[in-house]
């Protein structure tokens, strides 16, 4: 699995990070104390440190700089009051809207690369619809779900999002083995563990015969096992 190279912090970046965190939060009081009824539109405060802990890469960071400077546009503290009651700001609806779109394009990206397709007998799965396009139309949000909706998006347009999926997919396999086969998998289990996690998605994209299934069936279940593990050693002999 391709492993993202960490931020490494400069004194320019500590610099451009806390000015432009200090114009953020300057608007937002003089806002404050000019309508202070405006208050409970606006986002929070930014903290120099919050960002530094929640930032990994420099694509990150430098995408956190393009949305803070975007508060700072005339017209971006605008009020919107949604149809479901959401209070929120022109600004904070745009914000979300981006990290959206920016989501979309790696799904898009990622089922380019998967070829999700009937003929493999992939389209329907769990995997698949977890590449589906994910919308976002503020006015259908319910104001409840507003906060846990923009968690999601956040955390889904982290540069380390997609990496994470894989090694929980790989995790959650490891488990599906023991749960459909049990002791008669270790073989399959010995082979999985020494697969990337990226690769191993990959893999269940473009041969079918490694989806899961709970067999009852002793002589279906030997010959699906088989299948499994035949696939499986034609991979590792080709790549090791």
């Amino acid at each position: 699995m391709q492993k993202r190279s960490k931020i490494k912090w400069r004194k320019s970046d500590e610099q451009d990070l806390a000015k432009a965190v200090r114009k953020f939060n300057a608007k937002r009081t003089r806002i404050i104390n000019k309508f202070p009824e405006m208050e409970e539109f606006l986002p929070d405060r930014l903290s120099v440190k919050d960002i530094r802990g929640k930032v990994t890469t420099r694509k990150e960071f430098k995408n956190e700089l393009k949305s803070i400077e975007r508060f700072m546009r005339k017209g971006a503290e605008k009020p919107i009051i949604t149809e479901t009651g959401i209070k929120t700001t022109a600004y904070e609806k745009k914000e979300v809207g981006i990290k959206v779109r920016a989501i979309n394009i790696k799904k898009a990206n990622e089922r380019k690369k998967a070829d999700v397709s009937t003929e493999k007998g992939t389209m329907g799965t769990i995997r698949a619809t977890n590449l589906l396009p994910k919308k976002y139309d503020i006015d259908k949000i319910k104001k409840s779900d507003w906060l846990k909706y923009k968690m999601g998006v956040e955390k889904q347009v982290k540069d380390t999002y997609s990496d994470e999926r894989y090694e929980r997919y790989k995790e959650n396999y490891l488990k599906g083995l023991d749960n459909a086969f049990g002791d008669k998998a270790y073989r399959i289990k010995e082979m999985v563990e020494k697969i990337a996690p990226e690769t191993l998605v990959q893999m269940y994209y473009d041969e079918p015969i490694l989806q899961i299934d709970f067999i009852y069936d002793p002589i279906e279940m030997e010959a699906k096992l088989e299948a499994m593990e035949e696939n499986l050693n034609a991979y590792l002999e080709e790549t090791l």
